[in-house]
């Protein structure tokens, strides 16, 4: 199952009842947006939605992996002991940074290219996207340097490069996101209204 399924699932059922709304709108005059171009609207501000919470999903993904792996350094443990190599590598909390990493790479080109081709975000929007999203790249930047610190057994190294560095990048990436969505969900909600009560 690919990772933002579930973001997937949401931003189409928010999408699917806002539809709704404006296609039982009564008719519109030749002054106010068309039925068809307020769906349009609000189908480009929904995927700028699906993408940030993509985003911020693969830096939750990231920051989880990086604590797993400080925890079972630290603790000396690891969840796969016993288990055998794959490709001859043990996998273990640590590995698993580098493994999501080059998962969500394709997802996080994706976003970038869906972005540029929306048609309806601002450049306010446009500019926090690139924002998020270039955090998320260097988290992701940063937690491989997590991981190298942790193969070389410098664990009091990697913990401090965590608290300075992938803390604030993820408190920025969690607060962008939430300035972006709340935004473009009171504008989708405002094209509906107006949709629905124009005449």
């Amino acid at each position: 199952m690919r990772i933002f399924s579930q973001f997937a699932l949401r931003a189409a059922q928010t999408l699917a009842f806002l539809l709704l709304l404006v296609t039982l709108a009564p008719p519109v005059s030749s002054q106010t947006t068309a039925p068809n171009d307020t769906i349009q609207i609000i189908a480009q501000m929904q995927k700028v939605i699906s993408q940030t919470y993509k985003l911020e999903s693969a830096g939750e993904g990231i920051m989880h992996l990086e604590t797993l792996a400080l925890l079972a350094a630290y603790g000396g443990w690891t969840r796969y002991e016993g288990e055998a190599a794959t490709g001859g590598i043990q996998p273990n909390e640590n590995y698993n940074i580098v493994k999501f990493i080059g998962r969500i790479k394709p997802d996080l080109a994706n976003a970038k290219k869906a972005i540029e081709r929306n048609k309806s975000a601002t450049e306010e929007e446009l500019k926090r996207f690139s924002d998020i999203l270039a955090n998320v790249e260097k988290s992701s930047t940063v937690a491989i340097e997590v991981h190298d610190l942790l193969e070389e057994g410098k664990i009091d190294e990697a913990n401090a490069l965590y608290r300075d560095k992938s803390i604030p990048l993820i408190q920025s990436i969690n607060a962008d996101s939430y300035t972006l969505i709340s935004g473009l969900e009171k504008k989708i909600d405002k094209a509906a209204l107006h949709a629905r009560l124009a005449k």
